[in-house]
């Protein structure tokens, strides 16, 4: 159980870490996209113009990669998840019979206790009494 929580925590920080990088190239990709378009706009230097589309393919492959790795992890935190809880699940059903026999041997002792007094009622009955004139 512990170790699939370590697990868990682990992939949610690197979700976390993958969400963060992934804002971050978008945001890049944003504002050179912005850029190139200006650059267009005004008709610099064509061979500039070029290479900041060039970046920009390049950039959105490494997005497309990190989104992949995103959708990679979540998948294996849902599992890891589900895991948990088959594990939870398991130790539960187990805590439980646990207390049904702690219970089914309360009562049993209680049963064996009740008939051993019954024994020594009736055994206490069938004598007869000291010191009674017969």
């Amino acid at each position: 159980m512990d170790e699939l929580l370590r697990a868990l925590a682990s992939l949610q920080r690197s979700v976390v870490e993958t969400e963060t990088g992934l804002e971050r190239l978008r945001a890049q990709y944003k504002d050179q996209s912005r850029a190139a378009a200006d650059a267009a706009k005004m008709r610099l230097d064509v061979n500039a113009y070029r290479q900041g589309l060039r970046w920009l393919t390049a950039l959105q492959a490494v997005m497309q990669e990190e989104n992949a790795k995103l959708q990679a992890l979540l998948e294996e935190r849902v599992e890891v998840q589900a895991a948990y809880v088959t594990q939870q699940q398991k130790l539960d059903a187990m805590d439980q019979h646990r207390d049904d026999c702690i219970a089914d041997y309360a009562l049993e002792q209680s049963r064996r206790a009740s008939a051993q007094a019954d024994q020594d009622w009736i055994m206490r009955q069938g004598q007869p009494m000291l010191g009674a004139d017969v």
